[in-house]
């Protein structure tokens, strides 16, 4: 199996476990992100943290992305390859303006398919 399909296979689990957005279901707990908020200092790290159900598809997604990453070992070469990949583009969502980070940020990491914008 390629690394392609096992990664897509893995964001499509992931997005299927994924928070419900806004409206479809009462937030218990405030979720967290899988880094530490306190010590967030990036972008794309504050929009996160600002986002209940961000927070919790990033923590989700780091570890799905563990999980991926112990299944292909020793060859997660290609993983890694389309994780920078995927980083890069995140940083698109840099550019939306404020308002629209967390919606540019939440779309692209439930697609389930190529990777886009968001992942700790």
């Amino acid at each position: 199996m390629s690394v392609a399909v096992v990664w897509s296979t893995v964001l499509a689990f992931a997005a299927m476990l994924g928070a419900p957005r806004a409206g479809h279901a009462e937030v218990q707990a405030r979720p967290a992100p899988s880094f530490s908020c306190g010590q967030a200092t990036q972008w794309f790290e504050k929009t996160i943290c600002s986002d209940p159900e961000l927070a919790a598809l990033d923590r989700r997604l780091a570890l799905v992305f563990a999980e991926a990453k112990r299944e292909l070992a020793p060859r997660t070469g290609e993983l890694l390859t389309a994780q920078r990949a995927w980083l890069r583009r995140r940083e698109e969502c840099r550019t939306v303006g404020k308002v629209n980070q967390v919606g540019c940020l939440w779309g692209p990491a439930v697609s389930g398919g190529e990777l886009h914008h968001c992942a700790h």
